[in-house]
């Protein structure tokens, strides 16, 4: 969990691989706390766009996060944070379940 990751690597996967299995809106949080360490919202039209070509408002800070993450370690914790934000208990428990899966393919 402290190998490092390369910030190129993380967004590509952002914009592949987090956009595909929780949605744009989803992974576009994610990129704003694993980069800036605040929780964010889309601007504007998201509709066929990559997140990492979104505009976005921050929120709010994010407790624990050591913006911009380095490891893999900081990369779970930020999936992990979004997956608790769920506002019904049966999707948080999906998006639990599915962190182990979205790191495994950070790590091809």
């Amino acid at each position: 969990m402290s190998a490092g990751v390369d910030r190129s690597v993380l967004v590509s996967w952002i914009d592949g691989e987090v956009r595909a299995l929780w949605g744009v809106k989803a992974a576009v949080r994610v990129l704003g706390i694993a980069t800036d360490g605040w929780d964010v919202e889309p601007v504007g039209d998201v509709t066929n766009r990559k997140p990492s070509a979104i505009r976005t408002n921050r929120i709010s800070a994010v407790p624990g996060v050591d913006a911009p993450v380095s490891n893999l370690f900081g990369v779970s914790q930020v999936l992990s944070w979004i997956a608790g934000q769920r506002a019904e208990i049966a999707e948080d428990f999906e998006w639990r379940s599915q962190v182990q899966d979205l790191m495994e393919k950070l790590t091809r």
